[in-house]
């Protein structure tokens, strides 16, 4: 197809036309322009597009002006593809720009139901997830949740505290419930949704050491004897869950998630993937563990090791469990974090452990990535401290200098 130059009113060229074969645009046939040029010893030949698409060849000469010109000063685009990539730049720029201002204007729930669940739900384990959702919906969403999230300040959460405060709520489910909400403004401070990111517990009071809900009882050999007791006579099966945490200081869900794959008699280990934290575990078999697994019906390798006596697998620690405590009267008198709970078992194994291992031992032994953790339970043993302090007056006596004449 053959290339037709044009001229302007002045008899420039640089602008050619092609026709369509068969297409018409009025009585005529369709014309393709494109700019013929060159540029930096190079020719170039550049489509505009159809007359049929509204091009002029007016438009073309004042096109090829504009790149001659900015040629000439080594500004702006200098050919019709850098012309054209400036401008899907900044169509790019400019949609950018209104999906942002359209995120700042999306309301706390809208964004909690579109942005932050799909992430949450399959990111967090089942039963955080769960609590999040209650949450939100028992207290952050009537409250704030018609608020644009750009607009939730300092004045909102305190409202949300003082929301909190008036249900009677205890501090550490107060923390909690912030915590919630935190994690959702902090989400979206991070895809730059918000300008700013959300204050910390201690700024709208609502942390501190007061909120600790670390476990103070540990669990006597006595107490332990008593409710294994109790549990073997009124429920066998969560007598054997309970002893199993007691062997190895497992998480109630750990536990509840164990299944026959993961114990090997083989190798003498018992795996726990399905983690608090995610991460991988693997505990040596003792021979107590083995006696008790040895004692369950073994299953397939995708069922679940210890079950109710109804047969289906448990989902939270044994309600038998509590029932034990109360009945044999270990609770009377106590309050607060000196109650014996479920978790008391992991406390209670930590900090016998803490006296044989390791801080990375008991890290590793109990499933914990920070050192914090291992490092509370670790305490100075008297007679090694004695005897480290004895040797400090064992040392052979050096030539001992008068101060004045060291001075």
């Amino acid at each position: 197809m053959r290339w037709v130059p044009l001229k302007d009113a002045d008899g420039k060229g640089g602008v050619r036309y092609r026709e369509h074969e068969t297409r018409k645009h009025g009585r005529q046939p369709d014309r393709y322009y494109a700019l013929s040029y060159w540029w930096e010893g190079k020719a170039k030949m550049e489509g505009v597009g159809w007359a049929s698409e509204g091009v002029k060849p007016t438009d073309c000469f004042a096109l090829l002006d504009t790149l001659k010109r900015n040629q000439k000063l080594r500004q702006g685009p200098c050919t019709l593809d850098e012309m054209r990539e400036g401008q899907r730049r900044e169509k790019r720029a400019t949609q950018e720009a209104l999906l942002a201002e359209e995120k700042r204007r999306i309301t706390l729930e809208r964004y909690f139901e579109d942005e932050y669940a799909p992430v949450a739900r399959t990111q967090k384990k089942g039963s955080t997830w769960e609590k999040e959702v209650q949450h939100f919906k028992t207290w952050i969403g009537p409250l704030l949740g018609r608020q644009r999230l750009e607009d939730i300040d300092l004045p909102h959460w305190d409202d949300l505290v003082k929301s909190l405060a008036a249900g009677g709520l205890s501090a550490r489910t107060k923390e909690y419930i912030t915590g919630t909400l935190r994690r959702i403004m902090r989400f979206a401070y991070d895809r730059r949704v918000i300008s700013n990111p959300p204050p910390s517990g201690k700024r709208i009071g609502c942390a501190g050491p007061g909120n600790s809900n670390r476990r103070t009882r540990v669990v006597t050999r006595a107490e332990e004897d008593a409710i294994q007791a109790a549990l073997a006579e009124s429920d066998p099966h969560a007598a054997r869950f309970v002893r199993f945490a007691f062997l190895t200081g497992a998480r109630a869900s750990e536990i509840f998630g164990l299944r026959w794959a993961q114990v090997d008699f083989v190798r003498g280990l018992i795996q726990f993937s399905n983690t608090k934290n995610k991460d991988h575990r693997e505990l040596p078999m003792t021979s107590a563990l083995e006696e008790l697994l040895q004692s369950i019906p073994a299953g397939k390798p995708d069922e679940h090791v210890f079950r109710r006596a109804s047969g289906k697998p448990y989902d939270q620690a044994p309600l038998s469990y509590a029932t034990a405590v109360g009945s044999l009267g270990l609770n009377e008198g106590r309050t607060g974090h000196d109650k014996l709970t479920f978790h008391s078992i992991r406390h209670t194994v930590a900090t016998r452990l803490a006296r044989r291992l390791t801080i990375r031992e008991l890290m590793d032994t109990m499933g914990w990535r920070v050192m914090a953790m291992a490092a509370r339970y670790i305490k100075s043993d008297a007679s090694t401290v004695r005897s480290a302090l004895e040797n400090l007056g064992c040392e052979k006596p050096g030539k001992v200098v008068p101060l004045r004449a060291a001075e």
